[in-house]
């Protein structure tokens, strides 16, 4: 078990920051945090990894984040708690006035009337940016009525539900908010590893991707990439002027389907990166994505994997990646969003911003 406080140097020295990770929030652990009660309205970030609250320890979380006033990222990975935690955090929900982030990753959300409750705080909060769901396992019912509390926001600009069985029919609530509601101001959407599948799935996507105005990245589940499937979504990308990150490394592509989706990269004039499957690269679907890098100038390519493509007929891919991708998609969002020391100091954000100019 781990505790630590302190000050987040990627911010300003006033933006304090909390952390916890361990099974167990023992006894050391709560007296420190009862000691440190007074303070706990100037914390801004708080961290809960890998642990196992009882009731009242639970009780005595719950008290501590009421007491957050300037709060603005919570985080919890990997955390058991109770139900009463759930109507604590709803309430913050609806009431915190600074909360921008929250994490609820791998937590014991099970219970449709868990759900309820926390869906009821997400109706009632205006102040968040960013939600993360993922990897909750939710039965239908609970992702019927989480899916179902966010259709009318107009805060969120990044949305992750990973691994959170939802099916065509959650996805469909989506869609119906993404596609056909101008109360959404949405700019990242991940719904990977999921429980939908099939042309419905596609299509569903593809009304996302030809009338959302506010989608910059999307990062889409498995599904068969048919002549069906590849029509629809080069019909969307062709009309669509905001989308600049596609990720389809989970789909599966046909000879028919990869055809009928580059004729939609031909046109589209946003993207400037799209994942694609091993399945994209056969023979004959690889010339047809050089032919369309002849036309669309501004696009890169990745692998699943993010490497660069070896084969020996896939120069332009190569090149373009080669000359692009490492600084722009990976040593850059490296520098900025990761803590890093050198001679066993800390680098400040600041310094951070110098190096990304330079690059």
């Amino acid at each position: 078990m781990s505790v630590h406080f302190g000050h987040e140097s990627m911010q300003s020295q006033s933006d304090l920051f909390m952390q916890f990770s361990g099974r167990d929030f023992d006894s050391e652990c709560y007296d420190m945090l009862a000691s440190n009660m007074e303070t706990c309205h100037t914390f801004r970030y708080v961290d809960l990894m890998d642990m196992d609250f009882n009731m009242a320890r639970s009780k005595a979380m719950v008290t501590m984040l009421q007491s957050c006033s300037q709060l603005s990222t919570l985080s919890l990975v990997n955390v058991k708690v109770g139900a009463e935690f759930f109507g604590a955090l709803s309430a913050l929900l609806a009431s915190n006035r600074s909360l921008a982030s929250l994490s609820l990753v791998r937590v014991n959300l099970s219970s449709v009337q868990d759900g309820m409750v926390l869906a009821d705080g997400l109706k009632k909060n205006s102040t968040l940016t960013c939600l993360n769901l993922s990897r909750n396992f939710f039965d239908p019912d609970v992702s019927e009525v989480l899916v179902q509390s966010l259709t009318n926001n107009q805060n969120l600009t990044k949305l992750e539900l990973v691994e959170d069985r939802l099916t065509n029919r959650h996805i469909e609530a989506l869609t119906m908010w993404l596609a056909t509601s101008r109360k959404t101001s949405l700019k990242s959407l991940n719904v990977r590893e999921n429980a939908a599948s099939g042309k419905e799935y596609a299509e569903l996507f593809a009304q996302i991707i030809d009338r959302n105005t506010t989608l910059k990245e999307l990062y889409l589940d498995g599904f068969i990439l048919d002549h069906q499937a590849g029509e629809a979504l080069a019909a969307a990308l062709s009309h669509n002027q905001t989308l600049t990150n596609l990720n389809l490394d989970l789909v599966t592509f046909s000879q028919d389907g990869c055809l009928e989706f580059v004729e939609g990269l031909k046109r589209n004039k946003t993207l400037t990166r799209l994942n694609l499957p091993p399945s994209a690269y056969s023979p004959t679907c690889i010339g047809a994505l050089q032919d369309m890098l002849e036309h669309n100038t501004g696009l890169i390519i990745l692998e699943r994997s993010g490497a660069v493509i070896a084969d020996n007929d896939t120069a332009t891919l190569r090149s373009r990646l080669e000359a692009n991708a490492n600084l722009r998609f990976y040593t850059i969002p490296i520098i900025l969003m990761h803590r890093f020391h050198l001679s066993g100091r800390e680098v400040p954000y600041d310094l951070k911003q110098i190096i990304v100019d330079y690059i």
